[in-house]
């Protein structure tokens, strides 16, 4: 009867290796399609305040003050104004 045990364990296990062999491609591609949607999915962009911002740019939280003054766009975030950044710094 042990050897009955032991024979039920080895084909178990020779079966799982077969349906793993075969299930490995597929499961590779939905993993790259798994990963691919969820990196494409586009992330909020992080917001900065004055002072951040300030250091960013290298200039003084007063010169964001007066910029903001000027109309430079900001998200009112309670009483802390927050600035977008793009990465490539070509706009703020």
């Amino acid at each position: 009867m042990a050897n009955d045990a032991e024979n039920a364990r080895l084909a178990s296990a020779w079966l799982v290796g077969a349906v793993f062999e075969h299930a490995r491609e597929p499961l590779r591609a939905l993993i790259r399609e798994v990963l691919t949607e969820t990196l494409a999915v586009p992330r909020p962009t992080p917001t900065l305040t004055s002072e951040q911002l300030a250091q960013v740019l290298g200039v003084s939280a007063k010169t964001i003050f007066r910029l903001r003054g000027e109309g430079m766009p900001f998200l009112p975030v309670g009483d802390s104004p927050r600035y977008e950044v793009d990465c490539d710094r070509r706009s703020v």
